[in-house]
């Protein structure tokens, strides 16, 4: 699947359009800043900015996604089903060019940012790549269950282990949802979250508990559709 890779620049300013993680955010200005279901203020993990990357099949030209999750140990996740973590999305699809940076507060120990992430931002520079399903992948796993019936299985053994299937280290927008464990995703349940609206790894700027993967996965009904009140986030680690 094609995707854009987002790669960190501390060089680039962080301004109220552009990709990013943490820092300052433009909110809508009827808005206020997001509250999870405990009241406490929501941490604001990164800002995806469609105008200013290579257009991807499906996905919005233009407008900003703004992506919160909870300010507890587990960052909202709802392990048993993703759909139910408690994260907010903002969708602006006309954003205000001038319009004035709220800051981030300063969250707990839990938060999975930086103190220079919340407190300034990272910016994030994109660029366009192609990504083939992780052996973690559902679907592959459940194809894999015949093939080891089959002969010539060595040969796919040997191409699951080779370095084209390990997925590169970096946040992303589209290609394939990475996990460090199990697909949160299987026949009958969440099978239908079908593309990746935002990857974030761990790197020097955030942290998934022990350098986890957190995703953020869409429908492709609900992204042309541009709904996204239905995304579905978890994240794990090894």
């Amino acid at each position: 699947l094609p995707g854009n890779a987002l790669v960190p620049d501390l060089d680039l300013p962080i301004r109220a359009d552009g990709n990013r993680l943490g820092g300052p955010v433009a909110l809508p200005s009827d808005t206020p800043w997001p509250l999870d279901r405990q009241g406490a203020a929501m941490a604001f993990v990164a800002q995806i900015d469609f105008g200013s990357m290579p257009p991807l099949p499906g996905f919005p030209a233009s407008g900003l996604v703004q992506v919160f999750v909870g300010s507890d140990d587990l960052s909202g996740a709802n392990f048993d089903d993703p759909r139910l973590s408690d994260i907010r999305i903002i969708w602006q699809p006309s954003p205000a060019a001038n319009a004035a940076l709220t800051p981030s507060p300063i969250l707990s120990e839990f938060s999975p940012l930086s103190r220079r992430a919340i407190e300034r931002g990272v910016a994030l520079t994109a660029a366009p790549f192609a990504q083939l399903p992780t052996q973690s992948d559902w679907q592959l796993t459940q194809a894999i269950d015949g093939w080891y019936r089959r002969p010539g299985i060595e040969k796919i053994d040997a191409f699951l282990d080779s370095e084209e299937l390990n997925p590169p280290r970096h946040h992303q927008v589209g290609g394939h949802p990475v996990f460090t464990q199990d697909d949160c995703r299987r026949a009958g349940h969440l099978d239908d979250y079908d593309r990746v609206l935002l990857r974030v790894t761990s790197d020097d700027h955030v942290m998934w508990g022990d350098v986890g993967e957190a995703v953020f996965l869409i429908r492709s009904r609900d992204l042309s559709a541009r709904d996204f009140s239905r995304v579905a986030f978890s994240w794990d680690c090894s």
